[in-house]
């Protein structure tokens, strides 16, 4: 965890902790803490958010529940309400927790495999497991396609996806980066 710190009113508080990226993809389900690590408790946010994910595999992002996601998270109602406002709310919010995981684990993939390749197959299997990920990857706004609203453009998602192949691997050049994201990504829509 990162440590944060800052004022409230003109008055110090405390100082918080903010998830790193590490923590970021343990919560993701991408990674998982190493030997001799401690797995930290999830806030209420995170418990939320877990559960509206597991609630999105079981049914389309219509059918979610409000009720049932607080009570699957163990919290009040009212919790989930204040944290993120609305059904809306919670859905743009899983949107940003699911695609931030999404560019992270990209990266972590690069780093282990050190392969376009392997990077654009994991990009594919993810995207295709994840129906909020592929929503953000595709830009559909359907309902169809059974996830929450998203509001990132899969333009900038692509550019994001393509800067750190480039970064990682530079013995490739930008465009053949891209064009191999480009590809794993065209095959979730037309397999």
């Amino acid at each position: 965890m990162v440590p944060v710190s800052g004022t409230f009113f003109g008055a110090p508080r405390a100082t918080l902790t903010a998830p790193d990226t590490a923590s970021i993809l343990c919560l993701a389900g991408a990674v998982r803490p190493r030997a001799g690590e401690e797995a930290t408790m999830p806030t209420a946010r995170e418990s939320l958010l877990d559960a509206a994910g597991a609630a999105l595999e079981r049914r389309p992002w219509r059918r979610v529940r409000m009720v049932e996601v607080a009570a699957s998270a163990g919290v009040s109602r009212q919790t989930l309400y204040n944290e993120f406002g609305d059904k809306a709310g919670l859905g743009a919010a899983l949107a940003t927790h699911r695609t931030t995981a999404l560019l992270d684990g990209f990266a972590a993939q690069l780093a282990r495999v050190r392969s376009l390749d392997g990077a654009a197959d994991w990009l594919l299997a993810t995207a295709r497991a994840d129906r909020v990920v592929r929503a953000a990857l595709t830009g559909c706004r359907c309902d169809c396609a059974g996830a929450p609203p998203v509001a990132t453009r899969p333009e900038r998602l692509l550019r994001e996806l393509s800067a750190r192949a480039s970064r990682a691997l530079p013995h490739h050049s930008a465009t053949t980066c891209e064009t191999a994201i480009r590809l794993a990504l065209s095959r979730l829509i037309a397999p």
